[in-house]
């Protein structure tokens, strides 16, 4: 099987993966109400993601080349909430791989306001780890998920409108067999249903179709 069948299917994976955990995070959020946190909202991705065996075993395994883990520092200004990890030993130190696996920043109710958007910095963060070859860190796959929209917010169509707009703004504009892959995921409330983008599609994103 050759890498690009393989990207598709590893993609699959991890779209199911994600489609499960913002359903499963939604009910949770709809039972807890107030007391549902963004911790919460992590540790169930975590299990998700966890569960697909692509990235290692949260627990994780001491013998085990890939780790999972939350908020991995890599600088002050880039503390992502899931990550994981390539790391190899010699005798003495463990090392983690500059080029590593999977990278996830996640959010509750994010606002949308242009520049000042949460979900349009963390694309954007996520986008410049993609593949990143100035011997900083980089990774195969990055996942930006939001759960909800601002409760001050009265109208749902106008949320799915902006954000629909700031996705197609954020697309990559390469063939879908590129090597970027970033995936977008959220609970649609007009339509009552889990929804993931990979956004190195062709055609433009529409949410609720």
């Amino acid at each position: 099987m050759n890498s690009f069948k393989n990207r598709i299917k590893e993609r699959r994976k991890i779209e199911r993966a994600i489609i499960s955990s913002i359903q499963f995070a939604w009910e949770e959020k709809a039972f807890l109400g107030s007391h549902y946190t963004e911790e919460n909202f992590r540790y169930l991705v975590m299990y998700y993601i966890s569960e697909i065996g692509m990235f290692g075993q949260f627990p994780n395994n001491p013998n085990e080349s890939k780790m999972l883990t939350f908020e991995y520092k890599y600088s002050d200004e880039f503390i992502p909430d899931i990550v994981c990890l390539n790391r190899r030993k010699n005798a003495k130190k463990i090392f983690v791989n500059k080029h590593n696996p999977l990278v996830v920043e996640l959010k509750i109710n994010a606002s949308i306001k242009g520049e000042k958007s949460s979900i349009q910095r963390d694309l954007r963060k996520i986008k410049d780890y993609l593949h990143k070859e100035n011997g900083n860190f980089s990774f195969e796959y990055g996942i930006v998920l939001n759960l909800g929209i601002p409760k001050s917010l009265k109208n749902n169509e106008t949320y799915r409108k902006k954000l629909e707009k700031l996705l197609n703004e954020n697309k990559f504009k390469i063939k879908t067999n590129s090597s970027y892959n970033l995936l977008f995921g959220w609970f649609n409330p007009i339509t009552e249903k889990p929804e993931a983008f990979w956004l190195d599609q062709d055609s433009p994103i529409r949410l609720g179709n």
